[in-house]
């Protein structure tokens, strides 16, 4: 038993590492972004970083929820994360096409 508990909280340790990881890449990509906009002062680069703000601001508030769950609240933790990363992962999309001009 005390092995197959071990097993399975090192299973979740590696899938919290690897959500971690892929929501640490998705808020280093808008940084990276954020910055470049900062050097243009056009109405819609500022737009663009307001937007860029709140999906940041989301996966700050993903991670402190993933460094904070426990065991009890996995399932719907994990849940929450994969529900995010998809909804950047198309936002980030949408992004890009909507301000095509300023990702050259």
């Amino acid at each position: 038993v005390r092995e197959t508990a071990e097993k399975a909280g090192e299973y979740m340790e590696a899938q919290r590492d690897s959500l971690r990881l892929g929501l640490e890449d998705r808020k280093r990509e808008i940084d990276v972004k954020m910055d470049e906009l900062k050097k243009d002062g056009s109405e819609k680069s500022k737009k663009a970083r307001a937007k860029l703000e709140k999906l940041r601001d989301q996966i700050d508030g993903k991670l402190a929820e993933l460094k904070n769950s426990g065991a009890d609240a996995w399932d719907s933790t994990r849940n929450d994360i994969d529900t995010l990363m998809k909804k950047t992962d198309k936002e980030w999309k949408e992004f890009k096409a909507d301000f095509k001009e300023l990702f050259r």
